[in-house]
């Protein structure tokens, strides 16, 4: 796979964490940056919402996000990353349980707050978070 940047000792890949983890020596990354689907839509079987004069909110946002599950990303995390190296995921919450039970050793576990959250088109809970993971490879002082 040709990266997306690589220069000074920095190299950036861009696609989908299954077509390019598995393309990437073991402990051969010191950081990894994620922002994984989050599965959303094969759990959400409701039609569209429509809004009169608005475009409808879909509830199926593509093939990519159905069945997703963080597994294949924590093992491959732990295969690539180097010991020391860093895994900073975005998640929703329904995933916190199998990143905190995940074979990397979790340093944090974050909450983003969005000041420009996307529209509530019905009464209810607004959300207006996102959560994120930082974890690390035990075996070396955190990179």
């Amino acid at each position: 796979m040709k990266p997306y940047y690589d220069r000074d000792g920095i190299t950036i890949y861009l696609g989908r964490c299954e077509d390019v983890l598995p393309t990437l020596g073991a402990e051969s990354v010191d950081f990894l940056l994620t922002d994984p689907p989050y599965g959303l839509s094969g759990r959400q079987d409701e039609p569209a919402i429509v809004v009169e004069g608005h475009a409808p909110f879909m509830r199926q946002f593509g093939e990519w996000d159905m069945e997703w599950s963080p597994q294949f990303l924590l093992s491959q995390g732990h295969r690539l990353l180097r010991p020391g190296g860093t895994l900073v995921a975005f998640m929703a919450h329904e995933w916190i349980g199998a990143y905190l039970n995940s074979p990397l050793d979790v340093k944090k576990l974050g909450v983003w707050v969005k000041t420009n959250p996307a529209p509530r088109v019905r009464p209810g809970y607004q959300h207006a978070t996102e959560f994120w993971v930082w974890q690390t490879k035990a075996g070396a002082t955190p990179v």
